[in-house]
């Protein structure tokens, strides 16, 4: 396969935050560079009332016309930090095939970790969330749905990190800079490996790692066997992926323009350009709470 770039080595960089979690009651620590930490409930609600790009947002979620996607908000499962106590023991919630005009209205009301949308594409979504075959089989050859977009998920988990994957620790989603740097680099690789196939391509930078969307919508109607087939041909260019993303049993994926809040960080759309100019310090995802304390700490 003829590929214009290659994976490259990066130059290591002392880890300097570690956080503490308790997103389930047991504790769980976090390692991340610099500046990337939790944001807290009032992080949450400044980024939502003064930064949040609701007509991005829409402008996005209105590529899949006429089909209405369904939201689901994750409210603190990774951090801990949820609006509510009371919601702990259900801290994902779905919020179906809302007016997309009243999502930001949603997000203030609950401030959540993470706001998500379904890949699938609902003929009635109302009757496909409860559906037994849907939550055990998914829903590729039901004719309730009109296919699944497909994605592909690059985290820093996904590679090896001399610094990270240490003995005796658990990784969860601690990275450094040397694994974003790898990350990077691999999102790079296999947007050229995918632009061999498919002709509408968009990155997304989602604080830790990027996801690549496919809007090509021929490739909405892949099959699960298709889908492994698309794994198995990036995994033999030595590119690491999440294939529960891409295969699609995990359906949800990361609403662009809203806030990563175990990490803050917003999720951007991005060219090829700006991702190869991309670095953790100057990253067009770090929102004006971030910058403000880092100024006020400099």
């Amino acid at each position: 396969m003829d590929c214009t770039r290659k994976l490259r080595s990066v130059h290591l960089r002392e880890l300097t935050l570690s956080w503490t979690c308790l997103p389930t009651g047991d504790v769980v620590t976090y390692t991340f560079p610099q500046s990337v930490r939790p944001a807290s409930l009032q992080e949450r609600k400044t980024f939502y009332e003064k930064e949040f790009k609701l007509p991005k947002a829409v402008e996005w979620l209105k590529k899949f016309d006429p089909y209405r996607m369904s939201i689901t908000f994750d409210l603190g499962v990774e951090s801990g930090i949820i609006k509510d106590n009371t919601w702990k023991d259900n801290a994902f919630i779905k919020m179906g095939p809302v007016d997309y005009n009243q999502i930001k209205e949603l997000l203030l009301k609950f401030l959540p970790e993470d706001a998500y949308y379904d890949r699938y594409l609902y003929h009635d979504a109302s009757k496909c969330y409860d559906c037994e075959i849907r939550l055990q089989k998914g829903c590729f050859d039901c004719e309730g749905s009109d296919g699944q977009q497909l994605v592909f998920d690059v985290d820093p988990e996904n590679y090896w990190c001399p610094q990270c994957d240490t003995e005796g620790t658990e990784r969860h989603h601690s990275f450094c800079e040397t694994c974003f740097k790898a990350t990077k680099e691999a999102t790079l690789y296999l947007y050229d490996v995918l632009s061999e196939s498919f002709s509408s391509l968009q990155i997304v930078s989602t604080g830790r790692g990027f996801h690549i969307h496919v809007f090509d919508r021929d490739s909405f109607h892949f099959s699960v066997p298709e889908r492994e087939a698309l794994v198995s041909k990036v995994k033999e260019v030595n590119i690491a992926v999440d294939s529960f993303i891409t295969i699609g049993k995990m359906y949800l994926i990361r609403l662009p323009y809203t806030l990563n809040g175990l990490v803050s960080r917003v999720a951007v759309p991005l060219s090829v350009k700006e991702v190869e100019k991309l670095t953790m310090y100057t990253s067009p995802s770090i929102p004006r709470f971030i910058r403000e304390a880092e100024s006020d700490a400099g």
